[in-house]
């Protein structure tokens, strides 16, 4: 509350204090994201993001914290929630991190395809998800010839089971 109080108060007074001020919490708060992240607490992960006031929820543009709010979103069983994070994490500067992101958009994606398909749903929902699928798919194997065997070995470990898990 008293961050959303500072937003509002100090919004259309463009002093350089304010914006320091304000770079200063945005770090803050993705040290905090990181920490909750790295000690494998997703609810609270989630619950900071849904309780930031709008004016600090850009800081999901950092691919990072987008990435930590989608896997949060993921293992708390709420994967098209983590969908639109995916996306904002899928613009890493690092190609594994990108592969990682696509790779779960595709995945979800795929899946909400086939049970929308099972359910007799919208047409349009299911070709908007299979085409979201589709050009992940691409994107990964875009990335995928750009990768070092090192960084091929490290997603095979990382992803291995999910991978089973997809294609059994």
């Amino acid at each position: 509350n008293w961050l959303g109080n500072f937003f509002n108060r100090y919004r259309a007074n463009q002093n350089p204090i304010t914006t320091e001020l304000s770079e200063a919490t945005r770090k803050r708060i993705s040290e905090q994201f990181r920490s909750l992240f790295n000690s494998n607490q997703n609810a609270e992960v989630v619950a900071l993001f849904e309780q930031l006031p709008k004016e600090m929820k850009s800081i999901s543009k950092d691919p990072e914290v987008s990435w930590q709010i989608a896997e949060s979103y993921r293992s708390l069983g709420q994967p098209s929630l983590s969908l639109e994070f995916y996306k904002k994490a899928a613009l890493s500067d690092k190609s594994a991190d990108r592969f990682r992101s696509n790779f779960w958009i595709a995945a979800i994606a795929s899946k909400q395809a086939s049970e929308t398909k099972a359910k007799r749903g919208e047409q349009s929902k299911i070709r908007n998800a299979s085409m979201m699928a589709e050009k992940s798919d691409n994107e990964m194997r875009k990335i995928w010839t750009k990768l070092t065997s090192d960084e091929r070995a490290t997603l095979m470990t990382a992803l291995g089971p999910e991978l089973k898990n997809i294609t059994a």
